[in-house]
Formats: structure tokens, C-alpha cells, sequence
């Protein structure tokens, strides 16, 4: 009796969604073997148009993202700039200087994207040649770049954005959320300091009424807690 078994054969779009799948569920094994079985996937997009590459940055798997970069997975611009290669962002602009304040499918510009990633090579080299730094993300989020660093917890970015003046009560055009909101949330203590230090208005309401406190006390985000109050409770007395 024979024990060869016969691979199953699957069409190019089953495959890519269960290879996007793999990615999203951060299985670098799958991600592996499907990659050394079909190299093509490496370039896949997922239904929302979603590079391969770039949903294993937002799912937080470099090593997909090396797998994914070994087989030769193709960047733009903007999945460049998340990925921190300053030299293919450097090759797309020269080609296209259109590119420095487009937006992608889902509406980041370059400079959003190198911030959230903490690409702060990329962000400088950005800022340097003309990006615009207040550009608002032209999706459901609305948000500058400023936001964007501290919502991923990028405090070195978030300085850089800072030092260059940067708005930095700016809100985000939809929940209202100034950045120092988004380090009440996340309960980013640095960023909370940093953005104080640079003016940071403690009172400042979102659209459903809610103070960087109040969303810091909701979360039990005690450091950040501990800085807010006092500032608080200063102003409430003048």
C-alpha cells in the first residue's frame, strides 16, 4: 500500500485567505510552509486591502513580517514607513513626490504610519523634506500624527512631533480625543508627562464629555491617575 498522499489543491483566493488568516493569527509556522509552498503570497492583500506584511506589523508578528520580507514581499511607500526602510521610502518619494502626504487604502499618511511603528529615522527624514505633520487621517479615526505616537506608545516620536510644534492639544475629529486622552487610556505615564511639558491642556472634554482623568480613573490607570488629579484640582481653584 502506497503512503504517498496527494497535497490538496486549493484556488488562489482560498489560499489567500487562509494564508491572510495565518497572519492575523499570528501562526508563523502556517505562514512559513504556505510561503515556501506559494512565494506569491508573500504579496496578497486581505478584502480590505490590507498588505500581508502590514497586517503582521498591526498584529504586533515581526517574525511573520521577516518571513513575509525574506520571500520577497514588495513595499510601498507606506508599508515602508511602518516598517522603518527609510532607503525604499527614500526611492518611492524620488520617483513620486506626490507620495509624502498621500494616503494609504485605509487612510494614513506616511508620517501617520512611521509614528504608530515608531519609525523615528523615517518620521525625522519625513518632517525634514515637507510632510505635513497636522495631517489628519482621512478615515473613521481622524487623527494627526501626534496621536498616532502616542496611541502606539511611541514616546520618542511623540517628542520629535512635539519639539517641532506640533499641535499639542489637537483633537481627533471623531471621539474628540486630544493625545493626552490617548495616554490617559493606554496609561502611558511618559507620554502623559511629556505632553503636560509641552502644554497639554488637563481639562479639555472629548465629544461624550470625558476628561483625560476620567478616562485614566475609568481604566484604574493609577500613574497616570496620580499626575492628572493635582492638575486637575489646581485648576478647579483658580
Amino acid at each position: 500500500m502506497s503512503t504517498t498522499t496527494t497535497p490538496v489543491v486549493v484556488d488562489s483566493q482560498a489560499s489567500t485567505e487562509i494564508f491572510i488568516e495565518a497572519v492575523r493569527a499570528n501562526d508563523v509556522e502556517k505562514v512559513r510552509q504556505m510561503l515556501a509552498a506559494d512565494p506569491a503570497l508573500a504579496n496578497v492583500r486581505s478584502e480590505s486591502g490590507d498588505s500581508a506584511i502590514l497586517l503582521s506589523l498591526y498584529h504586533g508578528c515581526h517574525a511573520i513580517a521577516n518571513e513575509l520580507l525574506a520571500t520577497g514581499a514588495r513595499l510601498s511607500v507606506f508599508e515602508a514607513a511602518a516598517i522603518g526602510n527609510l532607503d525604499r521610502v527614500k526611492e518611492h518619494l524620488s520617483i513620486d513626490p506626490r507620495l509624502l502626504n498621500a494616503v494609504s487604502h485605509d487612510g494614513w499618511t506616511a508620517v501617520h504610519l512611521s509614528a504608530f511603528f515608531g519609525q523615528t529615522e523615517v518620521v525625522q527624514y519625513l518632517a525634514t523634506i515637507g510632510a505635513d505633520l497636522h495631517a489628519i487621517s482621512k478615515n473613521g479615526f481622524g487623527a494627526m500624527p501626534l496621536h498616532s505616537a502616542v496611541t502606539g506608545k511611541r514616546l520618542e516620536v511623540a517628542q520629535f512631533l512635539l519639539e517641532q510644534g506640533v499641535d499639542v492639544n489637537a483633537r481627533q475629529t471623531t471621539l474628540g480625543y486630544t493625545p493626552l486622552h490617548y495616554a490617559a487610556v493606554s496609561g502611558m505615564q511618559s507620554a502623559a508627562k511629556k505632553l503636560i511639558e509641552f502644554g497639554a491642556e488637563v481639562h479639555l472634554k472629548s465629544v461624550d464629555g470625558k476628561t483625560p482623568l476620567d478616562l485614566a480613573t475609568e481604566k484604574n490607570h493609577a500613574e497616570v491617575i496620580q499626575i492628572l488629579e493635582p492638575l486637575v484640582g489646581s485648576e478647579r481653584k483658580s
